[in-house]
């Protein structure tokens, strides 16, 4: 056979893959059986994605069907991840950098996780089996069309175990319990919300001597009791609110607002108060405490914390 021959026939072959590989693309499905790693550039697909084993994409990408993982893993290392119909998830998926958004759609994730390197964006149902991770903010309207997109927050802290630390004996200069949580620099956006709330019990107390007990952010106190004459026993127990103004900065103005009952076995005795500041650092690290302060000093004064609970929202 001629060379020309062979050159021939040799372009025919190539052509023709490309042709159906194209074809491929823009009328049914791009099936990855490989790990891909290239430049920077946008995968389009007409119709559906569909990745049976652990694929690497670089760039954009966007699918107007179906997106279904059926085995391993994928992972957009740079760019938004945009779905037109609904999002299957076997293995697990993850953005590093970059928003995901389905317009229209579901996700469901059987055994995976989920890993948003930004923002994540469910115009329907998200079902995630496995973990679900957002670095940005992830917010739900609650299946109300064109309703408040409402940023999805919960528990941030709760104790495992009561303070080791009952009282500072033989001082009675305020101190806090050792059970405390930090909430992390720009945590508190503005119009978050804090909810702290907790218990405490007396374990002993001697004589007329009062206890007073404060709920803090940083520095600043945000609920005071009254000084009150407890017994041994006694369980005092605290809500409190705090609601920021600001995007975070060096002195962000809040209001706080709640109530700490000193006998919730008994007598209700406590205070109740609003407070508004102006010097909370929320672009720094924020220690949420609840301190003691004994009116005298003895031995016989100790308290400890039992529970402490920090909602973010």
């Amino acid at each position: 056979m001629k060379r020309a021959q062979i050159k021939t026939i040799a372009f025919a072959l190539v052509a023709s893959f490309l042709l159906c590989f194209a074809l491929s693309l823009a009328t049914h499905e791009a099936a990855f059986a490989k790990v891909w790693s290239k430049s920077p550039f946008d995968w389009i697909m007409a119709k559906r994605l569909s990745v049976d084993t652990t694929s690497t994409l670089t760039g954009d990408v966007t699918a107007a069907g179906d997106v279904t993982l059926t085995a391993g893993d994928l992972m957009l290392s740079a760019g938004d991840f945009a779905v037109g119909g609904d999002f299957d998830l076997i293995g697990d998926f993850e953005i590093s950098t970059g928003d995901f958004t389905v317009v229209t759609g579901d996700i469901t994730s059987g055994s995976g996780d989920l890993n948003a390197g930004d923002d994540l964006d469910v115009a329907d149902d998200a079902s995630i089996g496995g973990i679900l991770t957002v670095d940005g903010r992830a917010t739900t309207a609650d299946g109300v069309e064109s309703g408040t997109a409402r940023v999805i927050g919960g528990r941030a802290y709760s104790n495992v175990a009561v303070s080791t630390t009952p009282d500072v004996s033989g001082s009675h200069a305020e101190a806090a319990f050792d059970v405390d949580y930090t909430i992390p620099a720009s945590t508190i956006k503005a119009g978050s919300v804090i909810k702290i709330s907790g218990m405490g019990t007396v374990i002993d107390q001697n004589a007329s001597d009062t206890l007073t007990v404060a709920v803090k952010i940083g520095a600043e106190t945000l609920l005071v009791s009254t000084a009150v004459t407890v017994a041994d026993n006694d369980v005092f127990v605290f809500e409190c609110t705090a609601f920021a103004y600001a995007v975070p900065g060096g002195a962000v103005p809040l209001t706080a607002w709640g109530t700490i009952n000193m006998d919730a076995t008994g007598t209700v005795s406590g205070f109740q108060q609003g407070k508004t500041t102006g010097n909370l650092a929320t672009n720094g690290a924020l220690d949420v405490t609840i301190t003691h302060d004994w009116s005298a000093s003895h031995a016989d004064n100790d308290a400890r914390l039992d529970a402490l609970f920090v909602e973010i929202i």
